[in-house]
């Protein structure tokens, strides 16, 4: 849980900031084997880059998307369905548990697309373009999720913060995947 998204939940009181911190742990969880991929992607991409060996950066773009799509989609899944357990194993309040089954139910939804917008940044950064990859990021942050967030906070709807953050994970992974795609293709 970054120091941003505890700053935001607080405004809606501790019981939401004790449910979305348990809800990150979680997200951890799903995350090891993702991030464990993304940890050999900038590397493989630029000795790729070095070699001019561009089918291979394809073949890892192919590869990563598709891993981030099935795995975490498949997280999605087992979180909304489990969420009730899961909520019951973090706490005994029964307001934590609602929002943290709320939470559970929607923001695991958007993480294939975080993850795409993660293995983006390290495509550009291994194709030597580590400066679209901080712009990227940058659009994701500021371009997206503020203002996603101040709006759901200025009608005080927690709901609507989990929403914000699926919707700015959504469109940044989905823009990811776009440039990726298109970065792939213009190597070759």
């Amino acid at each position: 849980l970054s120091l941003y998204d505890t700053g935001v939940t607080a405004a809606f009181g501790d019981i939401a900031v004790a449910a979305t911190a348990a809800i990150g742990r979680l997200e951890g969880i799903a995350f090891v084997f993702p991030m464990a991929l993304g940890i050999s992607l900038s590397p493989m991409v630029s000795q790729n880059y070095g070699a001019r060996r561009y089918d291979r950066i394809h073949q890892c773009r192919r590869f990563a998307m598709r891993f981030a799509l099935l795995f975490l989609g498949t997280m999605s899944v087992l979180y909304a369905f489990a969420a009730p357990v899961l909520a019951r194993a973090f706490s005994s309040d029964p307001e934590v548990e609602r929002l943290m089954v709320l939470g559970l139910r929607i923001i695991p939804w958007g993480f294939a697309f975080i993850e795409i917008h993660r293995y983006t940044g390290m495509f550009f950064t291994g194709c030597a373009k580590p400066a679209a990859a901080a712009w990227f990021n940058a659009f994701r942050i500021v371009g997206l999720l503020i203002p996603f967030s101040l709006l759901a906070m200025a009608f005080r709807w927690l709901p609507g913060l989990f929403l914000a953050r699926v919707a700015a994970d959504l469109l940044a992974g989905a823009t990811g995947w776009y440039l990726t795609h298109r970065l792939t293709r213009s190597l070759a």
